[in-house]
């Protein structure tokens, strides 16, 4: 292979190590900018001009779909997880308005019917004892 050619498949090899290193540092941003320059360059150098090359290329493109995949698993996995989210989130929220009627109901229940509150019989007031019961406000 001569040095054009190295220089060919090192250039690709770059694109695929920073394909993979924003990949899986979840940069994606970095991933889109990275795509573009690909994208871009693919266009420019056009057909690959040998094996070693086309090789190169074919790994690039594998790795490429690979994350492709690996990406869309993510973006599947957080739909799950926010659908499971919202289900869940639904479900306290009617919890908790049902809970909100109930004691709304049971207080204006309460308030309508007499009969259905609790009574306490008042207090009967203790006997006082000697020297118990009342202090002055002047010490004695």
């Amino acid at each position: 292979m001569n040095n054009s050619s190295n220089r060919e498949v090192q250039y690709w090899k770059q694109f695929q190590h920073a394909l993979v290193t924003h990949a899986d540092k979840g940069d994606l941003d970095a991933l889109r900018a990275v795509n573009r320059k690909l994208v871009n360059a693919l266009i420019k150098r056009g057909q690959p001009r040998n094996h070693a090359e086309l090789v190169a290329r074919q790994e690039l493109a594998q790795c490429h779909q690979a994350i492709i995949h690996r990406l869309q698993q993510d973006k599947d996995q957080l739909a799950e997880t926010m659908q499971s989210f919202r289900a869940s989130q639904d479900g306290l929220n009617a919890y908790a308005m049902t809970a909100l009627s109930s004691e709304s109901a049971l207080s204006s229940q309460s308030a309508q019917s007499p009969d259905a509150t609790v009574t306490t019989k008042p207090e009967q007031p203790q006997p006082q004892r000697q020297g118990q019961g009342y202090s002055s406000p002047y010490g004695n």
